[in-house]
């Protein structure tokens, strides 16, 4: 947990050990999609998935030719849906 000191916010290392931090890849930021070639919104997406991704990796959700499954549960209760992670790309604007 962060410390205010002095109207500023301090981070212990314990703090940032034990934090859980989203990781954004660098190609997102620069190169063909640097400036206002993608939303922030698409950006944020491909970390969420992203992160989706190796979770599924590391629970082992997986097939016998090695893709990934993402399990995401829906906001509204209703069910849940299992998609393969090349299934959406197009829906993020990844190719």
């Amino acid at each position: 947990m962060p410390n205010n000191v002095n109207n500023r916010m301090r981070y212990t290392r314990q703090a940032i050990v034990t934090n859980t931090f989203y990781q954004t890849p660098r190609f997102l930021m620069a190169g063909e999609f640097a400036g206002n070639k993608i939303s922030n919104n698409a950006r944020v997406l491909y970390t969420l998935l992203l992160d989706r991704h190796r979770l599924s990796i590391k629970n082992g959700w997986y097939d016998d030719n090695g893709e990934v499954y993402i399990f995401q549960a829906r906001r509204n209760g209703k069910s849940n849906r299992v998609v393969k992670g090349n299934d959406n790309k197009s829906y993020a604007g990844i190719k």
